[in-house]
């Protein structure tokens, strides 16, 4: 624990408490449907609780994370596959179901959440497209209406998890697509700018006003989302629970028909209990805290590497002309 503490800097507790109450209070500002102006500038909650409190962002969201676990149920929420084929290494034939749930360490998997449907079997369609942004938004918001208190919700990153709020250009669109959007939009452009110019300013109000669609609906409904880091899946505890569902679909697969493969699908996820959930979710923040002793031992032993070459500046020197910094 002392290690811990040395390197991921803790703060006091009663300034966490106000770090959390800010935070809620601005959260609370960016859901006030009767204020829009208001809401709108206070949507990025975390950051605006940054620079209020004069501390970084990676610190709020590790207050709030760790107020949330404290008050509030934390459900994760994903989808996963399962074949017909029965093995632990599937081979990648045979017919699909797709599932989609959610669920806690606080009441297992969520009532009413489940959505489990057959993948069409021509062999010209990517199984992979056939969950998409319009099923998981539906699915979504159903979910949501089932849970009892405002919760912390969280998920990865796929691409229909994180459809945007603005439908920016796509990266190989035109010229003349890109103008017509800045139009559309009340932006200028200038016949001037070149393609790579006007896709660079897509860039950057991209990166700016980066606002998913999902996360968006979930404030509005007083729940809030928090995505994963890129390829971090082990930092999702639903991923374990989908392990033991598969495990035991492929134990008592014998007949391969995706009807009994569906029927067994259903009984293996009533089969997870609360305790299967709360092991999961230790095992995923175990992970996450040693993860967060290593970052520390590398920012404080690793030194920055600074490369100076300055072939420009003459000195009496040759070696000072160009030199790498350790």
């Amino acid at each position: 624990m002392l290690n811990k503490m040395s390197i991921r800097l803790d703060v006091h507790s009663q300034t966490k408490n106000t770090i959390f109450n800010v935070y809620n209070f601005f959260k609370k500002l960016a859901n006030d449907k009767n204020n829009p102006v208001v809401a709108t500038f206070f949507r990025k909650s975390q950051e605006m609780t940054a620079e209020a409190c004069g501390v970084s962002v990676g610190t709020v969201k590790r207050i709030t994370s760790e107020g949330a676990k404290s008050t509030t149920a934390e459900p994760g929420a994903d989808e996963t596959w399962v074949n017909t084929e029965g093995l632990k290494v599937p081979t990648g034939k045979g017919s699909r179901i797709i599932i989609c749930h959610a669920g806690s360490s606080a009441f297992g998997f969520l009532k009413e959440a489940k959505l489990i449907f057959r993948c069409k079997s021509e062999a010209n369609i990517d199984f992979h497209t056939q969950m998409n942004s319009t099923i998981f938004k539906k699915w979504f918001i159903e979910m949501m209406q089932n849970l009892e208190e405002p919760c912390v919700i969280v998920m990865d990153n796929c691409p229909y998890h994180s459809v945007l709020v603005q439908n920016y250009p796509k990266s190989n669109d035109n010229k003349a697509t890109l103008q017509k959007w800045f139009t559309e939009n009340g932006m200028e452009s200038a016949s001037f700018e070149t393609l790579i110019e006007l896709r660079e300013r897509v860039k950057l109000l991209k990166q700016k006003d980066k606002r998913y669609e999902i996360d968006e609906i979930a404030l509005q409904m007083g729940h809030e989302v928090i995505r994963l880091p890129p390829y971090h899946y082990q930092y999702n505890p639903i991923e374990l629970i989908w392990a033991q569902v598969k495990g035991e679909i492929a134990k008592k697969n014998n007949s391969f028909k995706i009807t009994d493969v569906e029927k067994l699908a259903n009984i293996a996820i009533e089969s997870v209990t609360v305790d299967n959930w709360k092991r999961c979710v230790n095992h995923c923040e175990r992970l996450q805290d040693e993860d967060f002793i290593k970052e520390g031992f590398r920012d404080k032993i690793l030194e920055p590497i600074v490369l100076t070459i300055n072939p420009e500046d003459s000195s009496e020197s040759d070696d000072d002309d160009e030199s790498l910094q350790f």
